[in-house]
């Protein structure tokens, strides 16, 4: 009697970096515990790979498409030909640059060699670049499905588009939050004192992210007389320009750009409360971690947050752009131990909802029936 035939995703992105949208890949594929299907990543830049060992630890294939710059398209023939070498049942794109040139790739193919086509939009779709957008425009009509990662995501899209999309709010893997390191040790390592009132920013350092106004939170902090020490895990364009900002204000010894981190829930371990000052969100995956770790969050009211996060059970909200309401929000949680525990408790509570394996069960029932048409 021959095997079943099992079924084969190609999940198609730009980068490998620690992002939100390679991050909910990484955790879709880990919580899979379907012996039917069987995943594959293909992303384009080489240089930007930092989840490879990971996923390729965990027996993934992951094909680096040998791309060194966004204008480098050489990785779309790379693509094509290795979806000429292996009969995928389905690819899976992530991003829109990315997504629009593999929509056109997967298009090229004979009827019989095409796979299924299905689109996870991740970002707001204002916000992208001129060409990214249009290429949505033209080719997005080209996905069988087209998924939302939330509901603020579906929003953004221009009507045509928003009408034949659906919202998928993804995941994490839960069962991650046990394996951080303890808090004393992590504290210790990191040359900070056990009762020292620490918050966690973890966010790429690009003007989305509003690192200024939580610059400007901290010093208004430590002008109040509240001993903050503030932890920041990511990388970007804006790195030299905070630094220089950081001590011009003084905040020196106070505010720590760690750089891309793999330990970030080690360092939530660390922390008491997570913030973000953003000036626009969809669902930042983030957050979703502070929740299966009991963190509080501190964070502005924008994309999907306000619907995730209830002020006074799980966190705070502010308005974007305002770094006194985000100080104030800051020092209630972080000089209030009872306030603190409640939303730790709260923050743990919310954490069931964002189950990957929920997740990765409707995707697989997606795949499938997208398959059997």
């Amino acid at each position: 009697m021959s095997a079943p035939t099992r079924l084969r995703v190609l999940h198609v992105i730009k980068c490998l970096d620690r992002g939100g949208a390679e991050n909910l890949i990484a955790a879709t594929l880990e919580s899979s515990s379907s012996p039917e299907v069987v995943y594959e990543v293909a992303f384009a830049r080489s240089d930007m790979a930092a989840l490879v060992r990971e996923l390729s630890s965990q027996g993934h294939v992951v094909h680096d498409l040998g791309s060194r710059s966004d204008l480098d398209l050489r990785w779309a023939l790379r693509l094509r030909r290795l979806l000429l070498k292996h009969r995928y049942d389905v690819v899976h794109t992530h991003l829109p640059l990315s997504a629009g040139v593999t929509r056109l790739v997967v298009r090229s193919l004979g009827a019989a060699r095409r796979p299924s086509l299905v689109h996870t939009e991740h970002s707001l779709h204002g916000e992208n670049g001129w060409t990214s957008r249009t290429l949505r425009h033209l080719t997005g009509r080209l996905d069988d499905v087209s998924l939302a990662v939330s509901e603020s995501n579906r929003a953004a899209l221009p009507g045509r588009l928003r009408s034949r999309t659906r919202v998928v709010v993804h995941g994490i893997d839960l069962g991650r939050a046990q394996l951080a390191r303890p808090r004393e040790e992590v504290r210790r390592d990191l040359g900070i004192a056990p009762t020292a009132p620490v918050a966690l920013c973890v966010a790429n350092l690009t003007a989305q992210k509003g690192h200024t106004h939580l610059l400007t939170a901290c010093r208004l902090l430590r002008s109040e007389g509240l001993d903050v020490t503030l932890l920041v895990a990511g990388d970007g364009p804006l790195r030299t320009e905070l630094l220089s900002r950081r001590d011009a204000e003084g905040l020196r010894e106070h505010v720590h750009y760690l750089g891309p981190r793999a330990d970030v829930l080690d360092l939530m371990s660390a922390a008491d409360l997570l913030v973000l000052a953003s000036t626009w969100e969809c669902m930042p995956v983030v957050v979703m971690e502070a929740f299966a770790m009991g963190l509080p969050v501190v964070v502005t009211a924008t994309g999907d947050l306000p619907r995730v996060v209830t002020p006074g059970r799980n966190g705070l909200l502010v308005p974007p752009g305002r770094p006194e309401a985000l100080a104030h929000a800051m020092a209630s949680v972080l000089s209030d131990e009872t306030l603190r525990s409640a939303l730790a408790r709260g923050a743990a509570d919310s954490a069931a909802r964002f189950d990957a394996r929920r997740t990765t069960r409707e995707l697989e029932e997606l795949y499938g029936e997208l398959v059997a048409r």
